[in-house]
């Protein structure tokens, strides 16, 4: 989705029919999927950064309410993410600023049923950052 010059729809809590032609164009990038499930039969979520379109292509708080649209499909049940990192770029990287606000927003219901989170092929930044969040996740 462009974000020069296109209107941006607004959030008045039914997403689904307000951000139905975003979302269309952000399920043929195939950045979120369901994947299957693992070897104790829980849904799989597979974020795939090398999916994501130049930065300035797609308007990130749509992608985050697209995000939120796939997982409140699965989240009352146990579920796995799957998150490859090869493929992000300086021109698809999504701002610090935006990735703080993803996770204030993921509240309580997405976060309790994740039974496991992969990162495949973290550069060392990644895992310098994971390994400072390791004491606050469960």
């Amino acid at each position: 989705m462009a974000t020069g010059g296109g209107a941006r729809p607004e959030n008045n809590g039914d997403d689904v029919v307000e951000y139905e032609e975003a979302f269309e164009m952000l399920e043929k990038y195939s950045i979120i999927s369901t994947s299957g499930s693992d070897r104790d039969g829980h849904p799989v979520i597979v974020i795939s950064a090398c999916r994501l379109p130049p930065s300035d292509a797609i308007d990130h708080n749509v992608l985050l309410r697209y995000g939120k649209y796939v997982l409140d499909k699965i989240v009352e049940e146990k579920y796995t993410v799957v998150y490859c990192h090869y493929g992000l770029t300086s021109t698809n990287k999504p701002s610090f600023s935006w990735l703080r606000q993803v996770y204030g927003e993921m509240d309580r219901k997405y976060k309790k049923n994740i039974q496991k989170v992969y990162v495949l092929h973290p550069t060392n930044f990644v895992r310098f950052i994971l390994s400072l969040m390791k004491p606050f996740l469960k």
